[in-house]
C-alpha cells in the first residue's frame, strides 16, 4: 500500500498535486487541512465550515480519480461541516462525469455542538499539558475538533468509498485504515498498526525537489517530491524520495522521527501506542529507506480534542526603511515608532518590532521594521495599527508601508484535552457523487 501525505493550504488549491499523484502510482493521497489560527474579523469569516482550497484541489485530481480505479483520497477538509464539503466536492465530480464515484462523509469530529453536553456529563476536559480545569476557559470558543481514529475510514473503504471527507482525524488514521483494508490486518495486530502509524509520520519527512534538468528548450522547473511511503503486509515500510539520498539519511531519519516521540521513545496514535526506540533504518536502493522494528500496544480509550478559543486580536505590518543619499535613518526612528505604538496600547497589549537586515549585507543598518501587534480587543488592536500608519505617514521620507494596509485578525489559541471515545457518536455516510447533490 503506497501513499503520500501532504499538508495543504486551506485557502487555495494545492499546486502540482495532480501531476504528483499521476507519477507516484499511489493508492492513497492524504490531504491534511488544519484550521487557521488567525482569521479576518467578521462573523462569517471567523468560523469557516470547511477548507475551500480542497475543492480546487479535487478539481485538479479528477483525472487521477478516473484513471486509477484503486486511487483514494482522504482529507480533513470537512472541519465543522463535512456534509457541506462533500456536497461541494460531489458537484465538482458530477460536472466532469464522475457521478458514480463513491464519496463518504465521516461525521462526529466536530464536537462543538455537543461541547456543553460533554461538560454537563462531567467529561474531564482539563488542559492536557497544564492540567488546568476547563471551567477556567472563559474566552469565546470557535471550534472543537476531535482527532478520530481509523475505524470510520476502514468502514468507508469497505463500502467502496474513493473520496473520504472528515473534519479532523489522528494523522495516522488514514494510513492505518488503508493498510488494514489492503493487507487484511486485525485491529489487535498492534505491531503492524504501529508500523503504519510510523509510516504516516515518516511520510511527512521534509520533502525534497527534483534536480533541475535541461530539456533543450530550457531548464524545467523543479517539482516538489514528498516522501512516498509503502506499507508492507508485515508492518515494515519503505520511504522513497530525495531526502533519502542525502549522506547519512538513515541516522537523520531516525533522529527526526524519534523527536516526535519525546524522551520515552513512545508515540500515541488514536488506534495504537507504539515504541520508536527499536526502529531499524537501512538504505534500500536509490532514494529509498527500509524501516522495520515498530512495536505496538493497545491504545487508550481516549482521543485528543482541540478546542479553539479566542485569545485576542492581532495585526502585522512591514515598513521599509528608505535611504537618503545612501544614508539610512538613525536607530532612534525605530525607537520612536515603538514609543508611539506603546502610547496607543492598553495594559496587557503586546507590541513586537523586529529589525530586519539585508541578507546580502548583514552589517548594514536595518532595511525593514516588522511590527506585530496583539491586543485583547478589536478596537485596541485597530488603534495601534492606526497609530503605526500615522507614524509612517509622518515620516514618509524615511518609512514606506510594504503591501496593503494591515488587517485586524481574530487570534485563536488551542486548548488540548482528552475525550473518551465512547462519549462521541461517529457516523459514516457513503453514496455516489450524484446522490450528494
Amino acid at each position: 500500500m503506497r501513499f503520500i501525505r501532504l499538508a495543504a493550504a486551506a485557502d487555495r488549491p494545492a499546486v502540482g498535486v495532480a501531476e504528483l499523484a499521476a507519477r507516484s502510482e499511489i493508492d492513497l493521497l492524504q490531504l491534511d487541512y488544519r484550521r487557521p489560527r488567525r482569521v479576518p474579523v467578521g462573523s462569517q469569516a471567523q468560523a469557516p465550515e470547511f477548507a475551500p482550497g480542497f475543492i480546487g484541489t479535487l478539481a485538479a485530481l479528477q483525472s487521477a480519480m478516473f484513471l486509477e480505479a484503486d486511487f483514494c483520497i482522504v482529507t480533513s477538509a470537512g472541519w465543522s461541516n463535512a456534509m457541506h464539503c462533500v456536497e461541494e466536492a460531489a458537484g465538482v465530480l458530477c460536472r466532469s462525469g464522475g457521478e458514480d464515484v463513491p464519496i463518504s462523509a465521516v461525521r462526529g469530529a466536530n464536537v462543538l455542538p455537543i461541547l456543553d453536553f460533554l461538560v454537563a456529563s462531567r467529561v474531564d476536559l482539563s488542559h492536557a499539558v497544564t492540567g488546568r480545569p476547563f471551567r477556567e476557559l472563559k474566552s469565546p470558543i470557535a471550534a472543537a475538533d476531535l482527532e478520530i481514529g481509523a475505524g470510520p475510514f476502514a468502514l468507508a473503504l469497505a463500502e467502496g468509498a474513493r473520496l473520504l471527507v472528515a473534519g479532523c482525524y489522528c494523522g495516522a488514521a488514514p494510513a492505518i485504515a488503508m493498510a488494514r483494508e489492503r493487507h487484511g490486518w486485525e485491529w489487535s495486530e498492534y505491531d503492524k498498526l504501529a508500523g503504519a502509524a510510523a509510516a504516516a509520520r515518516g511520510a511527512s519527512w521534509p520533502a525534497g525537489m527534483d534536480v533541475i534538468v535541461d530539456e533543450g528548450a530550457g531548464k524545467r522547473t523543479p517539482r516538489l517530491r514528498p516522501m512516498v511511503a509503502e506499507v508492507e503486509s508485515a508492518g515494515a515500510f519503505l520511504l522513497t524520495g530525495p531526502a533519502a539520498s542525502e549522506p547519512g539519511a538513515e541516522k537523520v531519519f531516525e533522529r527526526w522521527i524519534a523527536s516526535d516521540a519525546g524522551p520515552s521513545g513512545k508515540f500515541h496514535a488514536a488506534d495504537v501506542h507504539g515504541q520508536l526506540a527499536g526502529l531499524r533504518v537501512e538504505l534500500a536502493g536509490k532514494d529509498r529507506l527500509a524501516v522495520t522494528g515498530a512495536a505496538g500496544a493497545g491504545p487508550s480509550d481516549r482521543w485528543r480534542l482541540d478546542v479553539y478559543y479566542q485569545r485576542g486580536f492581532t495585526a502585522a505590518m512591514l515598513l521599509e526603511v528608505a535611504s537618503i543619499d545612501g544614508i539610512r535613518p538613525p536607530e532612534s526612528l525605530a525607537e520612536a515608532l515603538e514609543a508611539t505604538l506603546l502610547a496607543a496600547a492598553r495594559p496587557g497589549d503586546v507590541i513586537d518590532i523586529e529589525r530586519l537586515q539585508s541578507q546580502r549585507d548583514p552589517g548594514e543598518a536595518p532595511r525593514w521594521l516588522s511590527v506585530a501587534v496583539h491586543a485583547a480587543t478589536q478596537g485596541a488592536c485597530a488603534a495601534i495599527v492606526d497609530a503605526g500608519l500615522a507614524f509612517a505617514a509622518r515620516y514618509h521620507a524615511q518609512l514606506q508601508l510594504v503591501g496593503s494596509s494591515p488587517k485586524v485578525l481574530v487570534d485563536y489559541e488551542v486548548w488540548p484535552a482528552w475525550v473518551p471515545r465512547d462519549a462521541v457518536d461517529l457516523a459514516v455516510d457513503t453514496r455516489p457523487a450524484k446522490e450528494w447533490r
